[in-house]
């Protein structure tokens, strides 16, 4: 299936928030594409990492997976 090919879905930035792991998982296993929306207007697109790399006409090397240090004084 091509990008152009994929249903586009559109979803609100606070529906987004609220329900993130499922965007993502939908995104990245379901190969959606998800328009956000703030105040009904289109903000960004969620888009599966080959979609993205098609369209920067570019492979990144797979995700690696560094053990996770506790991060100090994390600013917000």
């Amino acid at each position: 299936m091509t990008m152009s090919q994929r249903k586009v879905h559109q979803l609100s930035t606070s529906d987004a928030r609220n329900h993130f792991a499922d965007l993502v998982n939908r995104v990245a296993y379901g190969k959606e594409q998800v328009i956000l929306r703030r105040h009904g207007q289109a903000l960004v697109a969620v888009i599966p990492l080959e979609d993205w790399q098609r369209l920067q006409g570019q492979a990144l090397p797979p995700p690696s997976h560094p053990s996770r240090k506790p991060q100090k004084g994390r600013k917000k």
